[in-house]
């Protein structure tokens, strides 16, 4: 905020109470983002600390469901065979039927933002689904999503899956979001990367395999 429009002397009750409109919505705006940036050191803090993917998954999806305030959060992974994108976990009334039906998506179906994401390796935002030609309906009950974001998890140079997260109202999401929801996707692939590590791993050793030297990406703590 410039000093022109700091209120003085000679400005009018409404220049004053305009001021501290702004400085209220600042505020909040600051709180809202230190809120945000808390959320992504518990879930870097989860990441940090099981191999155990499962369960890590839930957790991630608990904790952006809570916090944030989306309706719908949705993992998805990636199955280069048979080339879909599969549901893992979630968070809101969906995941438990999502679960049940193992619902996935042909990666390279010609509409759906998860496929797009996927195919692209690039965030897809659709703030009006309802005009949105690339919006995929998955069954006549979604109609009540009117805002969804898909942020793609890259791990190298390596697309694991998809964070998707869905809300019941237009424009949900702005640019502060996307920042941050990016930012949780990244400790999200770190996660996904190091389970499926150390499940190789597993694998290696009780097939009598020379066991390999595993370290977790995100901490370099390692095991022989």
């Amino acid at each position: 905020m410039n000093a022109k429009n700091h209120p003085g002397p000679k400005q009018t009750l409404d220049d004053i109470l305009n001021f501290k409109s702004e400085a209220d919505t600042l505020r909040l705006s600051n709180d809202s983002r230190q809120k945000k940036l808390e959320i992504i050191a518990k879930v870097s803090k989860s990441v940090s600390e099981t191999l155990d993917l499962n369960r890590l998954l839930k957790r991630i999806t608990s904790l952006v469901h809570k916090e944030f305030g989306y309706p719908f959060v949705h993992i998805y992974l990636v199955h280069y065979v048979p080339q879909t994108v599969e549901f893992a976990f979630g968070s809101g009334s969906r995941a438990k039927f999502y679960n049940e039906v193992k619902v996935s998506f042909d990666i390279h179906s010609p509409i759906g933002l998860i496929p797009l994401a996927v195919r692209t390796g690039k965030t897809q935002l659709s703030n009006k689904v309802s005009t949105d030609p690339q919006y995929l309906l998955y069954r006549p009950e979604e109609s009540l999503t009117s805002s969804e974001l898909v942020v793609p998890l890259i791990y190298g140079n390596q697309i694991l899956g998809v964070l998707d997260v869905q809300s019941d109202k237009e424009n949900a999401f702005g640019p502060e979001d996307v920042e941050v929801l990016e930012t949780l996707s990244a400790y999200i692939a770190i996660a996904i990367n190091n389970a499926n590590m150390y499940r190789s791993e597993v694998w290696r050793r009780q097939g009598g395999g020379k066991p390999a030297r595993y370290c977790l990406a995100s901490r370099h703590k390692c095991w022989p």
